[in-house]
Formats: structure tokens, C-alpha cells, sequence
């Protein structure tokens, strides 16, 4: 049973590096058919739970590391507006 329980939190991450690498080529396109696709087997609040949480504070943690601190804002100010719009 525990192996499973690996084999789903390497699962997570998987996806979450792959939608990090997405991000970062700008294709919401591929991302929104990863993120709609593992939603449909996993479902969406394990979606939100395990993955865009996750993801979005990896992403900003990288950011406050390699940016001033007005461009995070910026960026912050986009990912509130995004999730607003959803």
C-alpha cells in the first residue's frame, strides 16, 4: 500500500514540473488540456489541492529568488486575476 502512496506523490510532482515547464514556454494551451486531463482522472479538487497549489508556490519561490520584488506583484496581480476569470 505504501507504494502506491510513492508512486501517486511522484505522480503529483511529475505533472507539477511539467506544468512549470509549460508556464515558462507560455503555452496555456498545453497546460490547460495537462491540468484538464489529470482533473478528469484525479478530480478537481485534488487538481487544486495537489497540484496548482504546489506548482504556484514553487513558481513564486523561484521568483522572489530571481526578481525584484514589483515584478512578483505584477505576476501576483496576473495569477489573482487569472483564477478570478476561471
Amino acid at each position: 500500500m505504501k507504494s502506491s502512496g510513492k508512486n501517486r506523490e511522484i505522480a503529483t510532482m511529475d505533472i507539477q514540473h511539467a506544468l512549470i515547464e509549460l508556464i515558462q514556454k507560455a503555452d496555456r494551451q498545453s497546460a490547460n488540456l495537462l491540468l484538464d486531463n489529470w482533473a478528469d482522472e484525479h478530480g478537481y479538487d485534488r487538481l487544486l489541492n495537489e497540484v496548482l497549489e504546489p506548482t504556484l508556490l514553487l513558481i513564486v519561490q523561484e521568483l522572489i529568488v530571481t526578481t525584484d520584488h514589483t515584478h512578483i506583484q505584477v505576476i501576483v496581480l496576473g495569477i489573482n486575476s487569472y483564477f478570478t476569470i476561471l
